[in-house]
C-alpha cells in the first residue's frame, strides 16, 4: 500500500480551497493530486476536524480462520505432496465452504508451508546420469 500524502501537502491543498480563488480541479492540477483526493480531504476535515490521514487498519481479514488452518495443516501432514486443488477439495469437504486456490495458498503460506513441484514427465537421461555420477564421485 502506498504511503499517505504528507500532512503539509494536505494543509496547503485545503488552504488553497479555503481561499476560493481556484476550482477544485485547478487546485488538484496545481498540487498534482487527483480531484477526488481534494474532495476526500475536504470531507475528512469536515468529519474529523483535521486532515490527518486515517490509521492503517490492516486490510481484509483472512477468509480461512485458525480452525481452517488447522484442517489444512493436518491434511498437509498426511498428504504432503497434494496440489492446491486437492487442498481446496479437502477444505470444502471438511468445512462446506468453497474457497479459491489463491486463498488456500495464502493460508498455507501463513502456516509456513510451501508446495513442492511435482514432476509430470519422466526424468531425462542426462539427469539420471548426472545423479549417478554424483553418487560415485
Amino acid at each position: 500500500m502506498p504511503k499517505p500524502y504528507s500532512f503539509d501537502l494536505r494543509q496547503r491543498v485545503l488552504a488553497a480551497c479555503d481561499e476560493g480563488l481556484q476550482t477544485r480541479q485547478q487546485i488538484a492540477k496545481r498540487f498534482q493530486v487527483g480531484k477526488g483526493t481534494v474532495y476526500n480531504w475536504l470531507a475528512l476535515r469536515k468529519e474529523q476536524q483535521s486532515c490527518q490521514p486515517r490509521p492503517y487498519t490492516g486490510g481484509n481479514k483472512p477468509v480461512i480462520d485458525q480452525a481452517g488452518r488447522e484442517i489444512l495443516a493436518a491434511f498437509a501432514q498426511s498428504h504432503n505432496d497434494a496440489t492446491l486443488a486437492e487442498y481446496q477439495h479437502h477444505y470444502q469437504q471438511q468445512t462446506g465452504r468453497r474457497v479459491g486456490v489463491g486463498t488456500i495458498q495464502r493460508a498455507l503460506l501463513a502456516l509456513g508451508l510451501t508446495l513442492k513441484k511435482r514432476r509430470f514427465e519422466p526424468v531425462s537421461e542426462n539427469a539420471k546420469r548426472s545423479k549417478l555420477n554424483e553418487r560415485f564421485t
